[in-house]
């Protein structure tokens, strides 16, 4: 069944509107209205959605601590036909529980992404099973949900959060079908928020999933930055530089008099916009997408400038930026609009640095004094 959301109606999964298609299986007994899982039914559905070439992410949202031959073999040739595998950590890990720390099947299996879940403050929540096969965590408590009886109710456990961090893997497949299973985990890992101690923990895994980071990070290397040129005293224009590189000169004690930038994203509705300080002039008010900021043939020194970021795609990066000013020398970066460079002080620009990242990347350096006025 395909996924249908923004029409007003019920709850939307986490795909969206991505082009994802669900295939539900039942692993229950052979009577309607049966709840109680069936090993065997398990592996038969497992070992189909194995065989399906559309299948490329299966979701277990059950587990226990006994061990059985037939389902550890059912997730292996799963994992061997390239499927993303995700699984629940489960729900004993209140300390008062006999089975606290434990490994939970299938989610522990080799090659398998054990998620935990967490409450709406980022804390695992407090039943959320942890050991040091869980890999990434995800809203687990309280999750709005439809209800057996029909309607929707609220509902606890990893049994929701295992379901959001596979539809996130489906989300960054269907965005690069290129991607294998290894890949989308290593994404989701990446761009997680670390929760808890520094680094991967039994707690919490990598964090948080942070689906929009990940889809950012797809394509942030090949298809998403900025090419950008300076008219510089006794130079003119120079060439058009990209992605970091150094725009304009440094020693020379040579004004930047105006400043050029666009976008060389492909595919993404992303643009970009500026202003600059002019000597004598003060701001000049935004350019957009390679038009002119500040003047060349008046003898003119740029002393400061705002970049920031248009479009619909604008919510997943950052833009970075830093000037080389006269008797400062490099200043820290300056962020989505903020000002770099210097105000009062009749101090020229002499060269500029832009990156663009996905949103909440590291900065490329300090950003504490980008501007000085």
């Amino acid at each position: 069944m395909r996924q249908v959301t923004n029409n007003g109606i019920g709850t939307a999964g986490i795909s969206g509107l991505a082009n994802i298609k669900i295939a539900p299986y039942r692993t229950g007994g052979m009577y309607s209205g049966d709840t109680q899982l069936d090993v065997a039914y398990i592996c038969a559905a497992i070992l189909s959605a194995a065989e399906r070439p559309e299948v490329k992410v299966i979701n277990m949202s059950f587990g226990g601590y006994g061990t059985f031959s037939s389902l550890a073999v059912a997730v292996s040739e799963a994992v061997s036909a390239g499927k993303i595998v995700v699984a629940s950590s489960g729900n004993e890990g209140e300390s008062w529980n006999s089975r606290v720390g434990q490994y939970a099947y299938p989610a522990s299996y080799d090659h398998v992404i054990s998620v935990g879940a967490t409450n709406k403050d980022n804390n695992r929540a407090s039943f959320s099973q942890y050991n040091d096969r869980v890999d990434l965590v995800a809203p687990g408590q309280s999750v709005l949900t439809t209800a057996r009886s029909g309607g929707y109710e609220y509902a606890s456990g990893t049994s929701f959060s295992s379901p959001i961090v596979a539809g996130a893997c489906a989300v960054l497949m269907a965005a690069d079908a290129s991607l294998d299973a290894e890949a989308v985990e290593t994404l989701l890992k990446s761009t997680a928020l670390d929760l808890g101690t520094t680094g991967s923990d039994p707690y919490y895994g990598s964090g948080l999933i942070q689906l929009g980071l990940a889809v950012a990070a797809i394509h942030s290397s090949d298809t998403v930055g900025s090419t950008y040129r300076t008219h510089v005293q006794n130079i003119g224009w120079q060439d058009w530089k990209s992605d970091g590189q150094s725009s304009g000169t440094s020693g020379q004690s040579l004004r930047l008099e105006g400043i050029e930038i666009k976008m060389n994203n492909l595919g993404n509705d992303l643009g970009i916009e500026y202003q600059t300080h002019v000597q004598n002039i003060g701001w000049q008010g935004f350019k957009r997408d390679g038009q002119t900021s500040g003047t060349f043939g008046q003898s003119l020194r740029l002393e400061a400038i705002q970049i920031r970021l248009t479009g619909a795609a604008a919510t997943s990066y950052d833009v970075y930026y830093r000037v080389h000013s006269q008797n400062y020398g490099w200043l820290d970066w300056a962020k989505n609009g903020g000002s770099s460079g210097t105000q009062g002080k009749s101090l020229r620009l002499e060269a500029i640095e832009i990156r663009i990242v996905p949103k909440g990347a590291a900065a490329p350096g300090s950003t504490s004094r980008p501007f000085v006025s």
